[in-house]
């Protein structure tokens, strides 16, 4: 198994900060986003690790001098995720896990991702809360993925949310590939990931999951930047 980190945004949101140093790598207390991403993986035994970087490329670089593949996307700024993971797309010869930058959340979440059994399959929080616009909705019906994405679940009838992590068996590659291409094509400044499961979705093809049941959160602002680290620094973390 693989895994492929998307680390090529600025981080807009979390200015001045990114001004100088990408989101991925600001300081968590002691550790970043990144360094806690490669560890855990390499701890559940995952060697084969690559990120796709743009802005402040170099920063990653330095941060990993070894261990780590880099792949490049020049074009971060007109481009979103898969776009991004297009840029790594060697990496879908084996079994491969996608997992945005920004990613916050427990390790079971990543043991749980590893050890499925599925050709496609999506981490989610099906805790009760209510959703906008947003958020990354996801729709299940009888336990099963239907619908996923902001536009394609509507608030009301949206009863879990897409953490950003993927997981692509290595036969589910080709279709992955030709799916995330689909989507660039049609929008390359605004496709996701989201829009390759729907797509596989629309195929009438099961999407699996994994549940997230500790704090999580995606590290898009300030706000989340202090909840990442509050979660760090707590026990249960």
């Amino acid at each position: 198994m693989r895994a492929v980190v998307l680390a090529a945004g600025r981080g807009s949101r979390l200015q001045p900060h990114t001004d100088d140093t990408p989101k991925g790598l600001l300081d968590l207390g002691g550790t970043t986003l990144a360094a806690r991403t490669v560890g855990i993986l390499r701890r559940l035994g995952v060697k084969d690790i690559s990120f796709v970087v743009g802005y402040r490329q170099d920063s990653y670089r330095k941060a990993f001098p070894s261990g780590i593949k880099f792949y490049e996307n020049p074009d971060w700024e007109s481009t979103d995720q898969a776009g991004s993971l297009l840029k790594a797309r060697a990496e879908f010869a084996d079994g491969l896990l996608v997992i945005t930058g920004d990613l916050f959340c427990p390790e079971s979440v990543y043991a749980g991702m590893l050890s499925l059994d599925a050709p496609a399959a999506v981490a989610i929080d099906r805790s009760a809360r209510p959703f906008d616009d947003t958020i990354e909705k996801v729709r299940l019906e009888k336990d099963s993925i239907v619908r996923i994405g902001k536009l394609n679940v509507s608030d009301a009838e949206a009863n879990a949310e897409f953490l950003g992590m993927s997981r692509f068996s290595r036969a589910e590659g080709p279709a992955a590939v030709r799916r995330l291409e689909a989507a660039v094509a049609a929008n390359p400044r605004k496709a996701a990931l989201i829009h390759a499961h729907q797509a596989l979705l629309d195929e009438k093809r099961p999407l699996a999951f994994v549940e997230c049941r500790g704090p999580w959160c995606e590290v898009d602002d300030l706000p989340s930047l202090e909840k990442a680290r509050r979660y760090l620094a707590a026990p249960a973390a």
